[in-house]
């Protein structure tokens, strides 16, 4: 087995069968893409019905699932003269895909490319055979881009909540007399002015800020390392003694981070739901994520496409006949309507989970557990009669 690279490259340390002919490389090309750190390489021949089918399969797939953990956002070639090698598993497992589309040897194709660098290359083409070779060429030409600076990040709108808007808020709260609430007698327009203060004062104390993401981003790379990323590289041309000390502050986040980031994030889903610790560890291995689609939403914001969800499921709703409860055939007469007091609005409140999802209108939890001032608003919204 022989590799004749261009760039250098590393030979890797795999305990491979001795039944097997295959060789594992690494390549790191000068130029590639942001979300390619390197190119994994796995170069075998496979023998005329030779009967290690079942190791060599085996034997690629766990070495793949191995190399993507210890080489991150690395991809896979695996190339070399198979004699009509079944690679349907290998590439379910690895979700790679065979990409040669033409015969290789007389009417077969033998010598086949397995990748998951299908956008990053051209088709491949055959090109003569070398020496006396009866096997023809495969050419796999890198694609051609128009721009080397192309901006994949995407940008994401978020209020952030620190300790210092809250206690401002909270303050805002406990002194706020809420007259608009308190002074009206009717339940729909008591709550209408209530969501439009408390909403003004979110926006108010808690203004938006913009986050870039990159998809080529580790997840334990938080958007506090990248501050102080961004805050090393500029003092690199200003304060060189700065710059060691963020660059070394940057170091010790990201092993701390990483070191964090299992245990704390993936470990527990576990237990709890083994799809989603799953679909972790499957972008921990950098295999590609397929995002779902919905129909019917193409060219809307995510703002528009949440309201035209909510408003779909309402109309559901609304095509239901409203619930007699005189008309029911039994438990007359009906239980009136429960009281509800202050406090026990207070410990529901206390009750709700911090890291609970809302809807784009709601604030978030943790914000809920201030509102002390707002159980008697809250509490007389229940206590109203609705006609």
């Amino acid at each position: 087995m022989c590799a004749h690279t261009k760039y250098k490259a590393e030979r890797l340390n795999v305990e491979t069968p001795r039944e097997l002919e295959i060789m594992w490389v690494r390549l790191r090309p000068p130029c590639h893409p942001r979300h390619t750190a390197s190119i994994i390489c796995g170069l075998r021949y496979h023998p005329p019905r030779a009967p290690t089918h079942a190791l060599l399969v085996d034997h690629i797939i766990n070495t793949c699932d191995t190399l993507r953990a210890r080489y991150q956002s690395s991809k896979m070639i695996i190339g070399g003269d198979s004699n009509q090698l079944d690679t349907k598993e290998i590439e379910d497992q690895l979700n790679i895909t065979q990409i040669v589309n033409f015969p290789t040897h007389e009417q077969n194709t033998l010598d086949l490319i397995i990748t998951d660098l299908t956008d990053q290359y051209l088709p491949p083409q055959p090109l003569p055979p070398v020496g006396r070779s009866n096997h023809l060429s495969v050419f796999w030409a890198p694609a051609t881009t128009t721009s080397h600076h192309q901006d994949n990040h995407t940008t994401k709108i978020c209020r952030p909540t620190p300790d210092s808007a809250i206690r401002q808020f909270g303050q805002w709260l406990i002194q706020y007399l809420w007259t608009e609430v308190l002074t009206v007698s009717d339940v729909d327009r008591k709550w209408e002015n209530y969501q439009t203060t408390i909403t003004q004062a979110y926006y108010h104390f808690f203004p938006t800020k913009e986050v870039r993401n990159h998809p080529a981003d580790l997840p334990w790379i938080t958007p506090r390392i990248k501050r102080l990323m961004e805050q090393r590289n500029k003092a690199f041309y200003d304060d060189r003694r700065r710059y060691n000390t963020l660059r070394n502050k940057v170091i010790r986040e990201i092993k701390a981070a990483k070191k964090l980031y299992y245990p704390t994030k993936i470990h527990h889903l576990k237990q709890t739901n083994i799809s989603q610790w799953y679909n972790k560890l499957k972008d921990l291995c950098g295999m590609v994520k397929k995002s779902p689609s919905i129909p019917c939403v193409d060219g809307h914001t995510s703002q528009e496409v949440a309201n035209l969800i909510n408003d779909h499921f309402t109309r559901i709703c609304q095509t239901l006949p409203r619930l007699d409860s005189a008309q029911l055939p039994a438990y007359l007469p009906s239980i009136p309507p429960p009281r509800v007091n202050e406090h026990e609005v207070y410990y529901k409140l206390l009750s709700f989970k911090l890291k609970r999802s809302t809807t784009p209108i709601d604030l978030p939890v943790k914000l809920y557990r201030l509102e002390d001032s707002l159980r008697y608003s809250n509490t007389k919204s229940f206590k109203t009669p609705v006609t």
